[in-house]
């Protein structure tokens, strides 16, 4: 999925030899079925008029992955729960992204007033206080 940018579903891990059942064997739980989906940048542009038909015009950028497993017993993960699951990866996607920019945007607020009362620091230094007045 890193690769493609593509959802990913089984639906009996069983017969999926991707599957490593060695945390299920740790955590004593069985998972009968998984489904992975992307949580991309929000910053990145796709391209494409179905979500499974999606490219990148920049290489892919993944901030994590959203997972949903063990679908009810008799049922398997559909088209429609892909879409679900990658439209909540988006939104996840979205907000971390925004969680980044907005702790950039606060550092830099930061920066930027420590330079501003430097300055004017400085200013103050060299210029005499009856010159500003």
């Amino acid at each position: 999925m890193i690769k493609t940018g593509r959802p990913i579903t089984i639906n009996d891990t069983s017969q999926d030899k991707r599957y490593d059942a060695s945390i299920d064997i740790a955590e004593n739980y069985k998972t009968k079925s998984l489904l992975y989906a992307p949580m991309f940048d929000a910053n990145q542009k796709l391209i494409g008029t179905h979500p499974f038909e999606v490219s990148l015009t920049t290489s892919p950028f993944i901030l994590g992955v959203v997972q949903a497993f063990n679908k009810n017993e008799s049922e398997r993960f559909t088209k429609d729960d892909e879409s679900l699951l990658l439209m909540l990866g988006e939104i996840a996607g979205i907000m971390i992204s925004n969680s980044l920019f907005y702790d950039k945007e606060k550092h830099l607020h930061g920066v930027l007033k420590e330079i501003i009362d430097v300055s004017l620091s400085s200013l103050c230094d060299l210029v005499p206080i009856s010159f500003l007045l």
